[in-house]
């Protein structure tokens, strides 16, 4: 996400999900996520008042931090054929 001087969104980025993971508080919550680049490392907060980062994902009911992919309610159909 970038900003202007007056902190409004001008410009949103969209992340590659492989690299990015989640950090959890104690109760599970996600508070942060790490987005990896080869041996670099970025810490996004998702902490309010204002979050640097916004996750857009599917429901996955075993997976409630990363979701289900765009294909994996497919992937059985698409194996079989």
């Amino acid at each position: 996400m970038l900003t202007d001087a007056a902190g409004d969104v001008v410009e949103l980025f969209a992340l590659r999900p492989e690299r990015v993971t989640v950090e959890p508080d104690a109760g599970g919550w996600p508070i942060a996520y790490r987005y990896s680049v080869g041996d670099r490392s970025v810490r996004l907060s998702a902490e309010e008042p204002r979050p640097e980062i916004v996750q857009i994902k599917t429901f996955h009911p075993l997976d409630d931090h990363y979701g289900l992919g765009c294909l994996g309610g497919a992937a059985g159909a698409i194996a079989l054929h």
